[in-house]
């Protein structure tokens, strides 16, 4: 077990952390990262997730960075790609409530950002925007929640950094395991 342990902290130690300025992606980069592929015949009408996004220079970009706090903006301008993550609640043809629904987007959300990082990107999740203006400008229906959102693109000079930022350009520490897997029931760390 300790050196299955070992292994998974060498991998998650070397995930980047923090963002990074942006540097352009090409088009067909961007699509590289957006195209998920399924393998299984499940019908796309009853899948929980959904990713919405608006690439730099589009039509659609405008709508997308105008959700993120200023926090967000001040290194989100130059990002290739703008992801919001949204998932629905319930199954669409039952009604039944969708317990998971959190869950399978956070994993596709991980696959996608594992995905970007294999292809040379930065795919920086972010909790910093609007979330009920992202639902109604993005008309996500209201059997879906939004979850997160997410700017990708291929990291850049640290120095183009705002100086507030650029003083948070490092490799944050990390929790042991040990802090956060526990066998039984639940206990404060």
């Amino acid at each position: 077990m300790s050196a299955f342990r070992s292994k998974a902290e060498q991998i998650i130690n070397k995930i980047p952390r923090r963002r990074s300025q942006w540097s352009s992606l090409t088009a067909l980069g961007s699509r590289c990262v957006l195209q998920l592929r399924s393998t299984s015949d499940f019908p796309l009408r009853l899948i929980a997730r959904r990713f919405l996004y608006a690439r730099r220079d589009t039509g659609h970009w405008p709508l997308f960075f105008d959700l993120l706090n200023e926090g967000n903006k001040t290194w989100c301008h130059r990002a290739a790609a703008l992801i919001v993550f949204i998932s629905r609640t319930t199954h669409q043809e039952t009604g039944r409530v969708l317990r998971t629904h959190s869950y399978d987007t956070g994993s596709a959300w991980m696959s996608l950002a594992y995905q970007g990082w294999m292809k040379g990107l930065v795919v920086h999740g972010m909790a910093g925007f609007n979330y009920d203006r992202a639902k109604t400008t993005l008309n996500v229906p209201d059997d879906f929640t939004v979850e997160a959102m997410a700017a990708v693109g291929r990291p850049g000079p640290k120095e183009d950094l705002p100086p507030q930022h650029l003083s948070r350009e490092f490799p944050s520490q990390r929790h042991p395991v040990s802090d956060l897997v526990f066998a039984g029931p639940y206990r404060a760390g």
